[in-house]
């Protein structure tokens, strides 16, 4: 360097290292301090005639890492060179982390001392620090056990999953597979469509599908991941929602059958209005002819007809929750035993029941013929789906805890049948709905058990699987302890 204020190096030098933004410290080879920058004396809340003249080990050495520092600092001193990661202490105790870099001052060839940068680390840590606490805390969200997170890249692949379907594994699905892989034709144009609204037009969407092969119904929420001001990807939140489906269908059945039950009530009480005259007109017809009048083989047919006809009237009433039964408490258990008495004796040698009653089961709190109706109809419509060659209708009653801790009188009737079809399976609980021949059924029979059922707060459910049987489960709230008998 020559001219100007060039001509002395050791002052243009002075002023660059004490403008430094970070620390600067100069010790001799005996370990002294030589120099320390305004940086520095900031940087630890000493003031510099404080730090001047000091030897190892120095005030700024924490008591508890003074062996490690004081290793170190000899380690420097021996011309061992490599950054330091360590931790100072300020003149108010508080410890901080730098990094020190320590380099050797050297007129001529000759080490004189060594001039260590020390860089406070103490912000940086704390972004570190957020930063990890961010992924974690963003990892437990994603990474939870009840949803499925993925994201996609441009080309519908999937780019990150938090886990997986039953079958699968992230190495299949990463960089390979896409969404449509795994959902039917008919949900493609939804899911595109909101996949590209994001994509398009930084937009959120949502889409529902099914998956037959897994059969749920699952629930999507599409958003776009926006980096630099453009959209890299999307992200895809996805919940199983059959449960909320299967409530809300279930809502909609019983709604549709409290509709058809009043309209069915009303409709029986003015016909059976119309049977009452001609059944009572019959009786009377009947008593003035003589036993030989061939007139009375016809109202005797009429007489029988009306009849039938009031049966299947109080079958609709029963449906219709038009009742005067009163209720008490009645044990599930009993009332299986008599039905299915009364049943093996008109049943054929290749219909066995099997029963498994808990004799410890509560009481529930109902009317014992609407009780008698419910069994009789469940047990009946399991004989009636075996086969020709006959099977097994095995029957139990249980005590089980609902949800809400409430104890609860389980009926289930399981038969060995071929099954009931899915398509068929969601009507069985709808009035007149039945898949016999003509005349050999009312459809009426599951319907009333499914009215009586939540008429009494319970509640019955159909579990089949082609072709392995049907099974029925009836669950109704155990009676208190002490109940009294109250109209239905």
């Amino acid at each position: 360097m020559t001219g100007g204020i060039w001509e002395d190096e050791r002052v243009v030098w002075r002023e660059v290292v004490d403008g430094l933004a970070d620390g600067a410290v100069a010790v001799d080879l005996e370990g002294m301090i030589r120099y320390v920058n305004p940086a520095f004396a900031v940087m630890t809340g000493y003031r510099a005639s404080e730090l001047l003249g000091a030897s190892a080990p120095f005030c700024f050495w924490p008591d508890e890492h003074r062996p490690a520092i004081a290793a170190a600092f000899a380690r420097t001193l021996s011309g061992v060179r490599a950054d330091l990661d360590l931790l100072f202490r300020r003149s108010n105790g508080e410890h901080f982390p730098v990094i020190v870099q320590p380099s050797a001052v050297r007129i001529g060839d000759q080490v004189v001392g060594y001039l260590a940068t020390i860089k406070d680390m103490t912000e940086r840590r704390e972004l570190q620090s957020a930063l990890a606490r961010s992924e974690e805390r963003w990892r437990s969200v994603a990474e939870n056990p009840f949803d499925f997170v993925v994201t996609l890249d441009r080309g519908y692949r999937y780019t990150y999953v938090n886990h997986t379907a039953p079958g699968l594994n992230a190495e299949d699905l990463i960089g390979k597979a896409t969404p449509f892989d795994f959902t039917a034709v008919e949900h493609h144009s939804e899911m595109r469509a909101a996949f590209d609204a994001a994509f398009d037009q930084k937009q959120a969407g949502f889409y529902e599908v099914y998956v037959s092969s897994l059969k749920r119904w699952y629930s999507t929420i599409v958003g776009p991941i926006v980096e630099e001001g453009e959209v890299t990807g999307v992200s895809l939140l996805t919940r199983d929602v059959t449960s909320q489906k299967q409530a809300e269908s279930a809502l909609r059945q019983a709604q549709r059958m409290e509709t058809l039950g009043r309209l069915a009530g009303g409709i029986a009480h003015d016909f059976n209005n119309l049977l009452v005259p001609i059944l009572g007109n019959a009786e009377l017809m009947l008593g003035t002819l003589s036993q030989t009048d061939p007139r009375i083989s016809l109202l005797e047919d009429i007489s029988d007809a009306a009849t039938r006809a009031q049966q299947l009237v109080s079958r609709v009433l029963l449906y219709g929750r038009v009742s005067t039964e009163v209720r008490e408490r009645v044990r599930v258990q009993d009332v299986v035993r008599e039905v299915i008495r009364f049943m093996r004796a008109a049943l054929p040698q290749n219909v066995q029941f099997t029963l498994s009653l808990d004799d410890e089961c509560p009481a529930v709190h109902a009317a014992p013929a609407e009780l008698h109706q419910v069994v009789s109809n469940l047990c009946m419509n399991a004989v009636q789906a075996l086969t020709p060659g006959g099977g097994t209708v095995r029957v139990k009653v249980a005590r089980v805890v609902s949800a809400e801790d409430a104890p609860r009188v389980q009926l289930v009737v399981e038969d060995d049948g071929p099954g009931i079809a899915e398509d068929v399976a969601s009507h069985v609980f709808e009035p007149f709905f039945t898949t016999r021949e003509v005349g050999e059924g009312t459809g009426l029979g599951l319907s009333i058990v499914h009215s009586l059922a939540s008429r009494y707060g319970g509640s019955v459910a159909l579990h089949s699987v082609v072709p392995h049987g049907a099974r029925f489960e009836v669950l109704l709230p155990a009676a208190p302890v002490s109940v009294a008998s109250v109209s239905a």
